[in-house]
């Protein structure tokens, strides 16, 4: 995996969310999720664009997550983008392996990417530009509390 994200990086120097974006760690509390679960899931981002990655790290089970991505500007597949929102494939360790196990593509539910991964899995996604990415929004981890 550490191989993979060195290859990335040198493959995309231009993307900034690769080399200097912020992470944004996620649980997995969609309806029906367990955020106990063995899943470690992220989103670097900067104010162009975001990664979002996904690990199960349960080498017996699969897992399907929802991870809210609306702080970012990301809308489903409801929105007047339709396909052109949909995340990009940049790496999924399974098919790195020549594993023969597909997991569906990753869906929408309204601003929540549902991705499965299977056992010991990896998946990374880029998420489009949009122009509502362009203004920076404000970060879950970067709001104030009153």
């Amino acid at each position: 995996l550490v191989a993979a994200y060195r290859d990335l990086a040198a493959r995309h120097p231009g993307w900034g969310a690769v080399h200097r974006g912020a992470v944004y760690y996620h649980r997995n509390q969609f309806a029906g999720g367990d955020p106990e679960d063995r899943v470690l899931a992220y989103t670097r981002h900067d104010a162009d664009e975001a990664i979002v990655a996904v690990h199960n790290l349960d080498a017996r089970w699969p897992r399907r997550v929802g991870l809210d991505l609306g702080w970012l500007g990301a809308r489903g597949a409801d929105d007047a983008r339709g396909a052109d929102n949909a995340p990009e494939t940049i790496f999924d360790s399974h098919a790195a392996l020549g594993l023969a196990a597909a997991r569906p593509a990753p869906t929408w539910q309204g601003s929540s990417l549902q991705v499965e991964v299977g056992p010991l899995h990896s998946r990374l996604y880029r998420l489009p530009r949009t122009a509502e990415r362009a203004a920076r929004p404000t970060f879950p981890h970067e709001r104030s509390t009153p």
